[in-house]
């Protein structure tokens, strides 16, 4: 992103060549993330258009057992993808949402996946005790998920087509988001997507 003035600064042009470039690196620079960091802050939901989800290498261990969890073997049904840590404030809305999303979908072909990025499973098993799932939750310590799917922050919420496109990229929750997230959802389970 470049900035023009309409009218000159009055600098010696001398100063005016060495600030100029130095500037337009600073603002490319920070550009990406100072947007990014304030969808997050705002809690608003960035939409992407259909990319493929590597997911081959994802294989999170579930909260429930500990055994490793497979997102990438879909078995013809939609995915939710949801990523979150105990200490995500937003993350205690989304857990009732994503409850009601599994009651409401689960019989038309929608699976609910929620992979916690949290240090260890005690910090997220303390969270779930409070927010309670209904679906499958997992941990990642080790970051593949998040870092193949290049996850930006928490809360992120993925919708996953059978064949492995995302249909939907969400960062952030709020409460209004709900019905934007769940009409895409019915959309994509009756095949307008």
């Amino acid at each position: 992103m470049t900035t023009t003035s309409p009218t000159p600064i009055a600098t010696p042009p001398q100063q005016a060549r060495t600030r100029r470039p130095r500037c337009r690196r600073q603002v490319s620079r920070w550009s990406t993330p100072v947007l990014l960091l304030g969808l997050l802050l705002l809690g608003l939901p960035a939409f992407a258009s259909p990319t493929t989800a590597n997911l081959d290498n994802c294989r999170p261990l579930s909260l429930a057992d500990d055994a490793p969890l497979a997102p990438a073997e879909r078995n013809g049904r939609w995915l939710y993808l949801d990523f979150w840590a105990s200490w995500c404030v937003p993350c205690r809305q989304t857990f009732p949402f994503m409850n009601t999303l599994q009651a409401d979908f689960a019989a038309q072909g929608l699976d609910i996946m929620a992979i916690s990025l949290d240090d260890g499973a005690e910090e997220a098993r303390r969270f779930l005790a409070e927010y309670p799932a209904d679906f499958a939750v997992a941990l990642d310590t080790r970051g593949r998920c998040p870092r193949d799917l290049e996850v930006p922050g928490l809360p992120a919420a993925y919708l996953i087509s059978p064949d492995g496109s995302i249909q939907l990229r969400h960062l952030g929750f709020k409460a209004e988001d709900a019905a934007e997230i769940r009409r895409t959802i019915e959309q994509a389970l009756s095949g307008q997507l």
